[in-house]
């Protein structure tokens, strides 16, 4: 979706867009296009942190 098409979305409509776009393949995201793209790689990279952060409270409450 160009950045046009997206400023002619409302909130409402931007989301529902948002939430239908499944990537199945995080490959996908490079042929996004932006904005998209952008908004994709940083939600992979919190939840990539979110994930590890997890991990790690965990190997701590196991170790003690």
């Amino acid at each position: 979706m160009s950045a046009e098409e997206k400023a002619k979305l409302t909130p409402a409509q931007w989301r529902q867009y948002r939430d239908d776009s499944v990537v199945r393949d995080l490959a996908e995201i490079d042929h996004m296009p932006e904005p998209i793209r952008s908004w994709a790689h940083e939600a992979v990279e919190q939840a990539q942190a979110r994930a590890k952060s997890r991990i790690a409270a965990q190997e701590r409450r196991e170790a003690s």
